[in-house]
């Protein structure tokens, strides 16, 4: 299901609570313990999902070259290594990087 659809049917019952003229209390209350639920559905999803830290394996958008094919890990990491090896003479030598 898309957030508009979502979005949508929410905005309907809404509507029809608002229509059947159900107090703005009980709209107000149903509408937070509806939040409250979505929360403890995605909670458990966001500490089992997201992660500190990541390797360069799981690092797809870094390893992809000019044309979107995926790079080996191993070549990423060398270049990483010698792109910092650089700048660290560069900072060694009191050259401006």
């Amino acid at each position: 299901m898309s957030d508009k659809s979502i979005q949508s049917a929410g905005g309907a019952v809404a509507w029809r609570l608002d229509a059947t003229k159900t107090s703005y209390m009980t709209i107000f209350i149903s509408t937070w313990v509806l939040l409250v639920a979505g929360l403890i559905c995605a909670l458990p999803m966001l500490s089992l999902r997201v992660k500190e830290h990541t390797t360069l394996e799981e690092e797809t958008l870094a390893r992809l070259d000019d044309h979107g094919n995926l790079r080996p890990a191993e070549d990423v990491q060398a270049e990483l290594e010698h792109g910092q090896a650089q700048a660290g003479h560069a900072k060694g030598s009191g050259a401006k990087v």
